[in-house]
């Protein structure tokens, strides 16, 4: 297998920059206040200087960096910018792994000019810096990723024992306690693990020895894990002229859901999110509607569109109306068959009668209880036929 590594260091920080580019090559530390009772989220490389670390508190880092610019935890907001970059990989391979947030794997198996691939997947990644390590296991890819520059990916092509040889034993994917055994016998740097052979880092380590034993000798087995998809369909329709009316927004609304919902129906799918995105002469708004359950009427969602619009107050007048569905596959419902419905009851009268003729016997029982209070439980309840109720 060939892997490819797509690696976003300081992924919230650089989300907060598009925001404001005024905070380039300045401290910045994303979590907080400074005396806010929580951990760095992320930080710049500049405060990262002073020795800010992630996970530290607020206060710490506020000692080591007073100068530092805070920022509120935008996490929400990282995970919206890379799922666009994952659906943006989708492009280049047919298996994307996400591993944590800002680190992402591709297969890319088969590719004729990989150098030519990882410069391309760099560039539909332009608005962030990313970096790119490409090699036959993840492990390597990764390392390799987090090494490179943005711009200059770094691929291994068969050497990648004497590349992971120089590094610390830090970077490998065990447990601490191990590290921390592999310390005491005095081996600092992964090439010094070739002086031993499997049978040792099995006796000293177990399953986890022989994981260490493959990435010294430069093999990694490890398997790409496909991320679920969000499968979801979306639409756009321009306003001429712009207007602040929810009437005309809701017309909109409606003309949107005409063209995705029949296409929604014929795949037995259900609509269990929708996101209202408005386009302003000024800036851009965007509503989140989640529904308790999966539907796909047009009439409830167009209720729930206008209860949200009808309160707002439009900065200036919208240009344009997206809607996107974010769906769900179809699942049967319980009924309650007998309360009320007397109309439910003819059909299933109907239908115990086809059964029965079809079959020269009742199929269908309901539980009756006999005595809740009987010491055996198969004394409790009695399977009587549904006709008979």
């Amino acid at each position: 297998m060939r892997i490819a590594c797509v690696h976003i260091a300081n992924l919230a920080f650089q989300v907060a920059l598009i925001e404001n580019p005024h905070l380039h090559e300045q401290p910045v530390i994303i979590g907080g206040s400074p005396f806010d009772d929580a951990h760095v989220f992320d930080a710049s490389p500049e405060a990262m200087m002073c020795g800010v670390q992630l996970g530290m508190t607020l206060r710490k880092a506020y000692s080591l960096c007073p100068q530092a610019k805070f920022l509120p935890r935008n996490e929400e907001v990282c995970k919206d910018v890379f799922e666009k970059v994952l659906n943006t990989l989708d492009g280049f391979s047919p298996i994307v792994e996400s591993e944590a947030l800002g680190c992402a794997y591709l297969d890319v198996t088969g590719v004729e000019n990989e150098q030519e691939t990882a410069e391309n997947i760099l560039k539909s990644l332009s608005v962030l810096r990313a970096s790119l390590g490409l090699s036959s296991g993840k492990f390597f890819s990764r390392v390799a990723a987090v090494i490179s520059r943005p711009e200059t990916p770094t691929i291994l092509n068969g050497n990648e024992k004497d590349f992971i040889s120089p590094f610390p034993i830090d970077v490998l994917p065990c447990l601490s306690d191990t590290k921390d055994r592999l310390r005491l016998l005095g081996l600092r740097r992964i090439g010094q693990l070739n002086a031993f052979s499997l049978n040792d880092f099995i006796a000293q380590f177990g399953a986890e020895g022989k994981r260490i034993y493959e990435l010294s000798r430069g093999h990694d087995s490890s398997l790409l894990i496909p991320r679920s998809k969000t499968d979801s369909v979306n639409s756009t329709i321009e306003l001429f002229p712009p207007s602040v009316d929810c009437f005309e927004i809701l017309k909109s609304c409606e003309c949107i859901l005409n063209r995705l919902l029949p296409s929604v129906r014929s795949r037995g799918k259900l609509c269990s999110e929708a996101i209202l995105q408005l386009s302003c002469e000024s800036a851009s708004q965007e509503l989140r509607l989640i529904f308790k359950e999966p539907i796909c009427s047009d009439s409830v969602i167009i209720k729930r569109i206008k209860a949200c619009i009808e309160n707002i107050t439009f900065p200036s007048p919208v240009t344009g109306v997206g809607l996107k569905l974010l769906l769900k596959n179809e699942t049967g419902r319980k009924l309650q068959l007998w309360q009320g419905d007397y109309g439910r009851r003819d059909s299933m009268k109907k239908l115990i009668e086809n059964l029965q003729s079809r079959f020269g016997y009742q199929p269908l029982k309901k539980i009756e209880v006999v005595d809740s209070g009987a010491i055996f439980p198969e004394r409790r309840t009695r399977l009587v036929d549904v006709a008979d109720r």
